[in-house]
């Protein structure tokens, strides 16, 4: 729900009835369906649920974004971590420019 504020995207959000797909009625999709519905924090359900009896949901697509704000997004997902090599990537990155490096010569 954050992401939706913060996209201010509330009013985009499009009703969907959802329907089974699977072979023994929609029992096994059901129960799967609501372990995702567990998970949800209280405001995440009553924004997301319409009637949960009746399979209607909201749903919000990340299409609906335009290109500067889906790129804002993604990067506002991606964790800044220093990346450091091991001790024998290094080893074999040592080996691969000292190769390289004597047949140049």
């Amino acid at each position: 729900m954050a992401d939706v504020k913060q996209l201010h995207k509330e009013s985009e959000a499009e009703d969907v009835t959802y329907e089974s797909k699977s072979k023994d009625g929609d029992k096994t999709d059901r129960q799967a369906y609501r372990k995702c519905l567990e998970m949800l924090m209280p405001e995440e359900y009553e924004f997301l649920v319409r009637d949960e009896t009746k399979n209607e949901y909201r749903r919000i697509e990340l299409n609906t974004l335009n290109v500067p704000e889906l790129i804002k997004f993604v990067k506002s997902k991606i964790k800044k971590t220093l990346i450091r090599p091991t001790l024998s990537q290094l080893k074999d990155y040592m080996k691969s420019t000292r190769t390289k490096s004597s047949r140049r010569d």
